[in-house]
């Protein structure tokens, strides 16, 4: 499952349990499921022991954009470009350090494209493991 994705993300706590956050990403592969690029907030709620850490939900949105290949298509361009809005939720869960400046992170997700009409009966998805620094 490993990818040529390369992706940024940004989190604020509102408080000990709840959190606001970003992301960016750029694959190398447009024909990803994800696609080449993507941006999108999330919001999340973090039910653990330990403050800003343990077992998480969280509901994102993401604004992305792909090609699609076409079979009917004779030269090696691609035919279909597209851009799509999703929204969807997620679980995950995020390791501390005891001074909370690491983290590791598991996560995934399910979202549903809103739009185009072309694209919305279509899911996508998201799974990763992310390492961090707090600052």
């Amino acid at each position: 499952m490993a990818s040529t994705t390369v992706e940024g993300s940004y989190e604020y706590f509102l408080n000990e349990d709840t959190s606001i956050g970003g992301t960016v990403y750029f694959n190398n592969t447009p024909l990803n499921y994800n696609g080449n690029f993507g941006i999108g907030p999330n919001f999340r709620a973090y039910f653990g022991y330990a403050h800003r850490s343990g077992f998480f939900a969280e509901a994102f949105g993401l604004y992305y954009t792909g090609e699609l290949e076409n079979p009917d298509y004779e030269s090696n361009s691609f035919a279909d470009r597209y851009n799509t809005t999703a929204v969807g939720v997620g679980l995950g869960h995020k390791f501390t350090t005891y001074n909370q400046k690491f983290t590791l992170e598991f996560n995934t997700g399910l979202g549903r494209n809103a739009n185009p009409l072309k694209y919305q009966n279509t899911f996508m998805y998201r799974t990763g493991v992310s390492v961090g620094f707090r600052f």
